[in-house]
């Protein structure tokens, strides 16, 4: 493995107690706890050992660590800073970094001409009036568009840009309806129709399955005819109430014939004449 790694290892700008002074001052992550194996320059890894000894080395040092462009201090090429890191820290699996943009870096940030940055790491360093071994340490940070990681966030010029942005998420949540694009709103609506419907279409099921059951209890119990199920059916879905009213007002009804109207034409049983009901001749 190289000892110089471009990890990229970025995300967002956040708030810390510890961030305080100009309106430029910010605060950023510049170390995470992980393993990466898609790297260019190979493999690696950081632990929160990694993360501990980067602060150590730091603390250590007399000046600040430079945030450039495009990794140019690399290249031995002019490499004018972007900002400048006054500070480091530890949060959780995180390591923090206080930084000052510059004014040119601050514009570029807030036009959305540069999005993310990009830790260099040096994990086999040494002590420069030593020579002793240090282990991982932070070379320098670059602003780029182009991150390593993919869970990259992105940077902001200043603590005011960063709280407006908060506050945008959490302003009026009430009338977070309205906030919405017209397409938004159309996807919602068409979603809520949908759901709609849905449940108009259950209602309906429910509706038939009740009719169907008082229906078939009222034919067993002889109050209407089997040939009368499908008007009953319907009458019931529209009016439950109203047909349990009809039903009644029904007596018992015995050997009435199905489609057949003269079955009891010659009959003795109980005196009714269908073909005399059915002509309304009852004299």
């Amino acid at each position: 493995m190289k000892n110089t790694l471009y990890s990229n290892t970025i995300f967002p700008l956040k708030e810390s107690p510890k961030s305080t002074g100009s309106e430029s001052e910010v605060v950023i992550v510049v170390g995470v706890v992980g393993e990466w194996h898609g790297h260019p320059s190979g493999s690696f890894k950081i632990t929160a050992e990694d993360l501990k000894t980067i602060k150590e080395n730091f603390d250590k040092q007399k000046t600040e660590i430079v945030i450039d462009y495009e990794h140019q201090t690399l290249y031995g090429t002019e490499a004018p800073a972007a900002g400048w890191i006054s500070e480091l820290m530890i949060e959780g699996d995180k390591l923090l970094a206080k930084i000052t943009w510059t004014e040119k870096a601050a514009e570029y940030i807030k036009n959305g001409e540069y999005k993310y940055v990009s830790p260099v790491y040096v994990f086999d360093s040494f002590d420069n009036k030593t020579n002793a071994y240090i282990g991982i340490k932070l070379h320098s940070v670059a602003l780029t568009n182009t991150p390593f990681l993919d869970e990259l966030g992105e940077v902001h010029a200043n603590k005011n840009t960063q709280k407006e942005k908060n506050m945008d998420k959490d302003k009026n949540p009430a009338n977070a309806e309205d906030q919405k694009k017209p397409d938004e709103k159309d996807g919602d609506a068409a979603s809520q129709t949908g759901t709609d419907a849905d449940l108009a279409t259950e209602n309906e099921k429910l509706k038939e399955q009740l009719a169907e059951t008082k229906v078939e209890a009222a034919i067993a119990a002889n109050k209407i005819t089997a040939d009368q199920k499908a008007w009953a059916v319907k009458y019931c879905k529209q009016d439950p109430e109203g047909f349990t009213q009809f039903l009644s007002f029904q007596k018992e009804q015995k050997d009435l014939p199905g489609s057949n109207m003269f079955a009891n034409k010659s009959g003795q049983g109980d005196g009714i004449d269908v073909v005399a009901l059915a002509t309304g001749n009852t004299k």
